[in-house]
C-alpha cells in the first residue's frame, strides 16, 4: 500500500510545514522499498536514500532513529490498513476476524516478500524499541488514505488490543472453551505470525495465508482441548 494524493492538505487544517514533515518520511519510506527491490538491505546507505530525496543526513535522522525503523514504520501502516479491513468486514470480533487479520498480513507479505522479511530481520536483529514508534500525525494519515482517527494510537498497540477483543468475543460466544489466559494465547499468536515468515523464507511467501490459516487451525483446537 502506497499513498496516492497528492492534493494540498490545507483545507483539512494541516499546516504546510506538518505536511512537508510528512511527505518527506513517507518519500523516504517509499525510497527504501524501491532499492530493496533493486538490491540487498546491506547494500543500501542513507547517503543515497538523503542525496535521493534531497535531504541531509541528519533530517534523516530526525525520521528515523536507523533504516531499520523505516522498516518498523512500514509493518505499523500494513498494521492499520489491515485493522481498517477487519474491521470493516467483522463488527463483532472473534476468530474469523483473527484469520482476515492474519489472512491481511499475509497478502501484504507475499506482494513485497523482500520488504516483510526485513521487516521481522531488523526487529530482532537492530532490537528495536516500539516506545520509539509513537502514532501517526494526522498530516501522515491523510497521506496514507487512512481516517485521522488513527493517529490517535499507537498502531502496534491499537491491533493487539483487536486481537484480544477478538479472543475474548470468541470465548464467549463459545468458539473457543479450553481453560487458557490471554497471555498464553496472545505469545501463541505472536509465535505464529513472526514464526512462520522465517519458515518460508527458502520457499517464498506465496502460500503463507494458507499457512497462517493451518497454523490457526491447530492452535484454535489445541486451545478447545485444553
Amino acid at each position: 500500500m502506497l499513498p496516492k494524493t497528492v492534493i494540498s492538505l490545507e483545507q483539512y487544517g494541516i499546516s504546510l510545514r506538518e505536511e512537508k514533515y510528512a511527505r518527506t518520511k513517507i518519500a523516504i519510506v517509499n525510497l527504501v522499498l524501491e532499492k530493496l527491490e533493486e538490491t540487498s538491505f546491506d547494500q543500501i546507505r542513507i547517503a543515497d536514500v538523503c542525496r535521493e530525496i534531497g535531504v541531509s543526513k541528519r533530517t534523516f535522522f530526525n525520521y528515523f532513529s536507523s533504516i531499520h525503523y523505516v522498516f518498523f514504520y512500514l509493518l505499523q501502516i500494513w498494521i492499520i490498513d489491515t485493522k481498517n479491513i477487519v474491521l470493516q468486514r467483522h463488527p463483532v470480533a472473534g476468530l474469523e476476524s483473527i484469520w482476515t487479520a492474519y489472512e491481511e498480513l499475509g497478502r501484504k507479505f507475499a506482494k513485497q516478500p523482500k520488504a516483510a522479511f526485513q521487516i521481522f530481520s531488523s526487529i530482532f536483529s537492530a532490537d528495536l524499541e516500539t516506545s520509539k514508534m509513537g502514532c501517526l500525525t494526522k498530516a501522515e494519515a491523510f497521506l496514507w488514505g487512512f481516517d485521522t482517527i488513527v493517529s490517535e494510537e499507537i498502531p502496534m498497540l491499537g491491533f493487539r488490543k483487536m486481537l484480544i477483543s477478538a479472543i475474548e468475543n470468541a470465548k464467549v460466544a463459545g468458539e473457543l472453551s479450553g481453560n487458557f489466559d490471554l497471555t498464553t494465547i496472545e505469545f501463541s499468536l505472536n509465535s505464529i505470525l513472526i514464526g512462520v515468515p522465517f519458515t518460508l523464507k527458502d520457499v517464498g511467501f506465496a502460500n503463507i495465508s494458507a499457512v497462517y490459516k493451518t497454523q490457526l487451525d491447530i492452535l484454535w483446537r489445541g486451545l478447545n482441548n485444553i
